[in-house]
């Protein structure tokens, strides 16, 4: 995607077409800084929404209990959890090295332990939002709701962050500053074929 997008926004420069590039499903939050990068404007992806839904309603009897948990699969139940995304910037897209071991990926409600003060997570205890989680069914899908506006703020942070680097040199900078971590080794791969 990362090639397809740097000859489609070359061939819009040639032309002076000024027109956005939208990548519709970018999958993964990983994909966002390569992507960007390379050229896309926008995007549309379901990641965000998909996995802060994920969780059954199994799962909201085992949030605060792991012994339930280990019940049910013991008895072959599938327990699956809604996921949030562990944050690699904060608002003013500083990186959060609490975080580093797990940047960009989604964790379960249930194990979730990342540093985090987005708006969502300023506005509502982590644990208040585990309750809302296994309350009744508005209280769930209010909980939901809240976890994947922090998975987009996380989405939007990063776009920003991204569009505000004016040259590759800018790039290589924020990737170097990166504590070692395996996103710091992932991005350096894809973007720079650094092994």
């Amino acid at each position: 995607l990362m090639h397809t997008t740097s000859i489609i926004r070359g061939a819009l420069n040639l032309e002076k077409d000024k027109r956005p590039i939208h990548l519709l499903g970018s999958a993964s939050p990983y994909n966002l800084i390569p992507l960007i990068f390379s050229g896309c404007d926008t995007f549309d992806c379901h990641s965000a929404w998909r996995r802060a839904s994920d969780g059954n309603d199994l799962s909201k009897k085992c949030v605060f209990d792991s012994d339930k948990l280990e019940q049910y699969e013991d008895n072959g139940y599938i327990v699956s959890f809604s996921k949030i995304l562990v944050p690699l910037l904060d608002p003013k897209f500083k990186v959060i090295p609490e975080n580093k071991e797990n940047y960009l990926e989604f964790e379960d409600i249930y194990t979730y332990t990342a540093k985090c003060n987005c708006a969502v997570c300023k506005s509502i205890p982590f644990a208040d939002l585990q309750k809302a989680y296994c309350g009744n069914r508005e209280e769930n899908y209010y909980a939901k709701i809240l976890i994947y506006l922090h998975n987009v703020l996380q989405y939007d942070y990063i776009c920003d962050m991204v569009r505000t680097m004016k040259s590759v040199e800018d790039l290589k900078k924020f990737i170097d500053n990166l504590p070692d971590c395996s996103f710091k080794v992932n991005m350096n791969y894809v973007l720079f074929d650094k092994k």
